[in-house]
């Protein structure tokens, strides 16, 4: 992989990078920042040792920066210390990584569309709620749910008034997670665009039916929602009945696109899925529901607006 010249740090008129599957030298002790970048784009970039110290730099000395996406990005070293993002005219930020390498968010006041997605965010030492309530002003939010056997959005306080869509990287196989994303749910009163991306299939640790769910709902919850996609579900029980309880609920709901997972070793077979499907109550008189499995989805490339399957 080449290693950039730190020539890199001193190109103070540059108002886009974008650098991929580099890596990126120390900066020298003369870096002053970029004053006029506005897009700044790393996708599988490696840091040396301290690295996190030159990537908080980058952000810090970059007042218009508007675009931030760290992809895949790695930090060398046995030991990081705590970074901050921190940007007054960010408006998008991409952080998709295995590890967070001791990521903090900072004040991010035009900040619209965030995805925080990190592989291993298992612990619950780290302030995941915190971390959260940075991205109560944004109009679209991504993130991967912590799969640490607790509800770690118990103490969620902030409320998501602008939030429109919301996608989450979670499962249904255990009750604490569902009520941790009931938390949020319940603190975003105008969401239209839900997606959940299944993650780790498994086993169902906890069986719930749809009045577990109901139980969950508050009169605000589902008032606005118009689309539902749930990705890489292998249609287990729990999965069902969180689909029954949408279509029960949501009665501005237009479109509920389902993507089954066949592979797992726990998936319900495609037929039976279907039937059961076609058998849930629909308080939208609006609403359609879509099926595909996800083998057929890869294997034609298709998107979601070319989805032909209704039910």
């Amino acid at each position: 992989m080449h290693t950039l010249h730190p020539a890199v740090f001193s190109c103070r008129e540059l108002t886009h990078l974008i650098l991929h599957k580099c890596l990126l030298p120390t900066a020298p002790p003369t870096f002053s920042g970029f004053p006029k970048l506005t897009w700044l784009s790393l996708t599988m970039v490696g840091f040396g040792e301290y690295g996190e110290r030159d990537l908080e730099a980058m952000i810090h000395m970059s007042p218009l920066l508007e675009m931030l996406e760290l992809e895949d990005v790695w930090i060398l070293g046995d030991e990081v210390d705590e970074w901050v993002i921190q940007a007054p005219n960010l408006r998008s930020l991409t952080f998709v990584a295995d590890d967070d390498y001791e990521l903090q968010i900072g004040e991010l006041p035009s900040l619209q569309k965030a995805n925080v997605t990190i592989q291993n965010y298992n612990s619950v030492d780290r302030d995941f709620v915190t971390l959260l309530t940075r991205f109560a002003q944004v109009r679209e939010l991504e993130f991967r749910m912590p799969l640490a056997e607790v509800n770690v959005l118990e103490r969620l306080s902030c409320s998501f008034q602008i939030l429109k869509r919301l996608v989450l990287h979670t499962d249904f196989c255990n009750v604490t997670r569902i009520l941790s994303m009931f938390s949020l749910l319940r603190s975003a009163p105008n969401l239209q665009q839900l997606e959940t991306k299944i993650v780790d299939s498994q086993a169902q640790n906890d069986e719930v039916d749809v009045d577990f769910f109901s139980a969950l709902c508050t009169n605000g919850l589902f008032t606005r929602l118009k689309i539902v996609t749930i990705t890489d579900a292998p249609l287990c029980s729990n999965e069902m009945h969180f689909i029954e309880f949408i279509l029960s609920e949501a009665r501005l709901l237009c479109a509920l696109f389902v993507y089954q997972d066949d592979d797992s070793d726990h998936a319900k077979p495609s037929e039976e899925a279907v039937i059961q499907l076609t058998k849930f109550r629909r308080v939208s008189p609006k609403a359609r529901v879509f099926f595909r499995n996800m083998d057929f989805y890869w294997r034609h490339e298709i998107s979601l607006r070319k989805i032909v399957d209704l039910l």
